[in-house]
């Protein structure tokens, strides 16, 4: 970082201003703490994910941060019942993915944020099928914690 800085300060003159954006907080991330951090599952692949869910229409798939990605469908209808064959997975009896819709497009992610066991199980309770939750997500690695950051430092 201080390499690419020291770039970026050769190219300015005396003119120019540098303003740095950053994304880091200045007070500890503190929202669950009490279980231990915000823990993160991801899909291993978005395909999986929807084909356990029932989606046979055609949509495209963007990541965008951690667990969190967009679904979008070629109509409103298309996304309206892909969103609530989304509804239908649980883990733990609760629902496995939180969603909003927007039109034709479906923002979604995984909606449990404690350590979830290896030995819990994704139910579409519109099928009754079942698989490890697990074979369709995979943990990020790092927890967003306080204690975390204590960790680090």
């Amino acid at each position: 970082m201080d390499r690419l800085i020291g770039q970026v300060l050769k190219l300015a003159d005396d003119n120019t201003i540098l303003v740095f954006c950053t994304g880091l907080r200045q007070q500890p991330y503190v929202t669950y703490e009490e279980i231990g951090g915000k823990h993160l599952y991801r899909p291993r692949n978005f395909e999986s994910l929807l084909q356990f869910a029932g989606i046979t229409t055609s949509y495209s798939c963007s990541p965008v941060m951690a667990e969190e990605f967009y679904v979008r469908f070629q109509n409103e209808e298309e996304a309206k019942v892909s969103k609530y064959m989304l509804e239908n997975l649980r883990v733990l009896g609760q629902p496995a993915i939180r969603l909003r819709r927007d039109g034709e497009n479906v923002f979604a992610g995984c909606g449990l944020f404690e350590q979830i066991d290896d030995s819990a199980i994704l139910e579409n309770v519109r099928d009754r099928s079942s698989v490890s939750f697990f074979k369709v997500f995979y943990q990020i690695k790092d927890i967003k914690s306080r204690n975390q950051l204590k960790r680090n430092i």
